[in-house]
């Protein structure tokens, strides 16, 4: 059976024994300092009637859709990043403010 993955799905698992083997695994040895854990929801067309939830139960389920939960400290160095690149843009912002203005003080100077 091929299964797509899309979005920040990172892999999609059937619904055997062996799938439920992997997920097992993958749970065991993954990387805490990315992930926080691994989240799986059941996909498939056996979804019971008059169901308004996304998600099909673990025993409906034909395949997994499987998404890591990304880790605090992946997502304050993110933000921490984004923080620094926005203060450096900040910064020579500033830079070519206080360029220009030097650049017209003479002018300034001629008109007084």
């Amino acid at each position: 059976m091929k299964i797509a993955t899309t979005g920040n799905q990172l892999f999609s698992v059937p619904n055997t024994e062996e799938g439920k083997e992997f997920l097992r695994l993958a749970g065991k040895f993954l990387n805490k300092n990315v992930y926080k854990r691994l989240r799986k929801r059941g996909r498939g067309k056996n979804r019971p009637t008059k169901t308004f939830i996304n998600d099909i139960s673990v025993a409906n389920a034909e395949w997994f859709a499987v998404y890591g939960e990304e880790s605090q400290k992946k997502i304050n160095e993110y933000w921490m990043k984004q923080r620094l690149s926005e203060e450096a843009r900040r910064s020579n912002v500033r830079k070519q403010i206080a360029k220009e203005l030097l650049a017209i003080v003479p002018e300034i100077k001629e008109l007084l």
